[in-house]
């Protein structure tokens, strides 16, 4: 069975409105959505999973809530593991390690003929690292910001264009290996009303956050948060324009 595990992660909503309590915001239950770039890995993997080059889709998330979860398997997923990591401080290590002993547990060797997607970064704080470690902890390679991933089934091999900075270079590679999806990868479909409903009967694995042997004490905390400073419109007259364009001469 060749399996296609997709991590989606919890970012903050843009167009929430917040208000501000003291020195903290209030937030809704609804402020968390799914990563825009793991959605677009999501739709890749279902993709192939109608093309018939994949045989099941998984959905794996490390994060408070179930919301954005939810909108993956309305998308096509067939089910999902959720690592509950309310009040728990996450870190790429964390999310890695969890990942692999939550899909071990569940598929067993089934991981020897499997792919990881995820975006090719978090939207909020345009995280990049668990893609690598995922990769560095299972030794397998990884392709990073693919915008065209292919099966070739003459061949029994997968073909990844990239993205870089010299051009679009194209990778064959062989099951297992990690995909980082870009922009390009695909467009992330608006589910159906019937597949909303389908979505809430399917299966939701819950499971724990792996234990870490590290030290987090320093790591990246919030002090305090506050609306952004009124700027107030400045004027220049004519005469300072002129001073200003001719260079002070």
């Amino acid at each position: 069975m060749m399996l296609a595990i997709v991590f989606v992660s919890a970012v903050h909503n843009p167009e929430e409105n917040l208000s501000l309590a003291g020195s903290s915001f209030v937030r809704s239950d609804e402020y968390e959505i799914a990563n825009d770039f793991d959605l677009r890995a999501v739709e890749a993997a279902i993709s192939l999973k109608e093309s018939g080059a994949i045989d099941r889709v998984v959905v794996f998330s490390a994060a408070e809530r179930t919301t954005h979860i939810t909108k993956a398997l309305a998308m096509g997923a067939d089910e999902a593991i959720w690592a509950c990591a309310r009040d728990a401080e996450l870190s790429p290590q964390i999310v890695v390690e969890t990942a692999i002993e939550a899909v071990k547990q569940r598929y067993g060797n089934a991981l020897d003929a499997a792919i990881w997607l995820m975006g090719k970064l978090g939207v909020n704080y345009e995280s990049h690292l668990t893609a690598q470690r995922l990769a560095l902890r299972l030794g397998v390679p990884c392709l990073c910001s693919a915008s065209k991933l292919n099966y070739d089934a003459e061949g029994e091999k997968w073909i990844v264009e990239t993205e870089s900075e010299f051009g679009t270079p194209e990778f064959e590679a062989s099951a297992p290996f990690v995909v980082t999806a870009d922009l390009r990868l695909a467009e992330p479909r608006f589910p159906s009303l019937p597949n909303i409903v389908k979505a809430r009967r399917k299966p939701v694995y819950e499971v724990g956050l792996a234990r870490v042997e590290s030290d987090f004490s320093a790591s990246v905390g919030t002090l305090r948060q506050a609306h952004a400073s009124k700027k107030c419109c400045q004027y220049i007259d004519a005469e300072s324009l002129m001073h200003i364009i001719s260079g002070g001469r």
